[in-house]
């Protein structure tokens, strides 16, 4: 039987709004089902409230001003009106003027007399589906018991010390834009350091630019015992209390705070997809194959319904792919090694391609090159000399991976990522950068790499040459 749509697309997410927009623009007819979006900026109820907390993040650290004075609520406030001015450009108006049809509503999958999905008494049908929900908080088993506070809920609470309890990207970017709206931090990881998978050289720069900030911090920490009642959601009204102290240990010191926030534990949002039997949601998302489709073929799935942890970058990488794969024949897969991965810290923290224990494992005998950050014109102009950059290459100079923090650095990763996928050598990198930028430290590394590959008798035999022109010039 014929259907309506080539792609209907269960959303709630932006991303979800890119993969529309591109089967769109690809000549299918597309309908996008996503929730009623009330209460955007609830501590409980939005379907966007992951990303809009992204955005919120994201603009407290970038327009971070030490010298100015701002209330917390002030800063919230713009902060908030900012991520909702990015959401209000993927309004459901302006996403059907790209001809996708929206539908308002929580949709799930009916089965009989055929796959489709119901939204109200609506039921739409299509040649594929993509699963592009968002992710959604979920209290962890560390801080059962615990007072949880959320990022909404700042601007009504005279809250002065957090502890933000995690090591991963995201509980790093929440604990220095929290620094940065004056509460008290402290960064409580489980693990023996911060960013267990990144660069140990890197994460210790960032480290200490976030105790310069006055962020402490404490590793292989737990959480100590308090005395308040176990509840699930709590407005933190009378931090003040001696009762509401909640303590963290580590081997070294104890410290006490306010609040706590979980800030890594997030779930894709699928119970109520009511999904086939043979696509098994999990907790940590939809099991896929290499071309983002299910164990039923005609339902894709990509971003956060795959891993709630995924980067946006990554997101919409997968999306790109899951809509062609959808709207045509399964054949692309998603290229992973080349996609930048970025730690919205200030500075921010940058990776793309493989690892150094990676490419050992793969190239064997590799070369190693780091250069720092404060040696450029352009990070002295700026004030900003806190950084470095590390390329692994390969014995003949194609470079494998970078890993950065610095100024700018998701600005010029993207030139690296764009040699990695054609397998460039670092030399070729070398040629074109404008001065002063912060892209230069490239090509400080290049003349690094041709220093060390330059052998000494070429070197010996150059010399040579040179002071034999010196002595015979009259």
């Amino acid at each position: 039987m014929a259907v309506d749509y080539n792609l209907v697309i269960l959303g709630g997410s932006l991303i979800a709004h890119q993969a529309a927009i591109r089967a769109a623009q690809s000549g299918g007819r597309v309908a996008l089902v996503e929730p009623p979006r009330h209460r955007l900026f609830s501590s409980r109820a939005s379907p966007f409230r992951w990303e809009l907390e992204q955005m919120q993040l994201a603009y407290l650290l970038t327009n971070y001003n030490a010298s100015a004075i701002a209330s917390r609520q002030d800063q919230l406030a713009q902060a908030r009106a900012f991520a909702a001015w990015q959401l209000e450009q993927h309004a459901p108006a302006q996403l059907a003027t790209y001809g996708i049809d929206v539908v308002i509503g929580q949709g799930k999958f009916i089965h009989q007399p055929s796959l489709g999905v119901q939204v109200d008494q609506r039921i739409l049908r299509g040649h594929s589906y993509l699963v592009a929900v968002n992710a959604e908080p979920y209290k962890p088993v560390e801080v059962a018991g615990r007072r949880i506070s959320a990022l909404q809920q700042l601007q009504q609470t005279t809250l002065q010390s957090i502890i933000v309890w995690g090591a991963q990207a995201h509980s790093v970017v929440l604990a220095q834009a929290l620094r940065r709206l004056g509460l008290s931090v402290i960064l409580a990881s489980p693990a023996p350091r911060l960013l267990p998978r990144i660069n140990s050289a890197i994460a210790e720069i960032l480290q200490g630019q976030l105790e310069a900030e006055g962020i402490r911090i404490a590793t292989a920490a737990t959480l100590g015992s308090s005395r308040e009642a176990a509840t699930d959601l709590v407005t933190l009204s009378d931090p003040t209390s001696p009762s509401s102290a909640i303590s963290v240990q580590s081997e070294t010191l104890t410290l006490t705070a306010d609040g706590v926030i979980a800030a890594e534990a997030y779930c894709p949002q699928l119970a109520r997809l009511n999904l086939p039997d043979s696509v098994r949601a999990m907790a940590d998302g939809i099991p896929v194959n290499t071309k983002l489709q299910t164990a039923h073929p005609s339902i894709y799935a990509c971003g956060y319904a795959v891993n709630p942890y995924n980067t946006p970058t990554v997101a919409i990488a997968e999306a790109q792919v899951a809509v062609d794969n959808a709207l045509l024949l399964p054949y692309r897969r998603v290229k992973y090694r080349t996609i930048p991965q970025l730690i919205s810290t200030d500075p921010p923290v940058v990776r793309v391609g493989q690892t150094e224990r990676q490419a050992r494992r793969s190239h064997g005998a590799i070369t190693v090159l780091q250069q720092a950050m404060a040696s450029l014109p352009q990070a002295q102009l700026e004030h900003k000399p806190v950084g470095q950059c590390q390329l692994i290459l390969s014995k003949r100079g194609t470079i494998l991976g970078a890993e950065a923090i610095g100024p700018n650095a998701q600005d010029w990763i993207g030139s690296l990522s764009w040699a990695i996928e054609r397998r460039m050598t670092l030399q070729s990198m070398a040629k074109a950068w404008p001065h002063p930028a912060y892209g230069e430290v490239i090509m400080r590394l290049a003349n690094q790499w041709r220093r060390q590959r330059q052998p000494n008798w070429r070197r010996n035999s150059l010399e040579l040459l040179l002071n034999w022109r010196r002595d015979w010039t009259r």
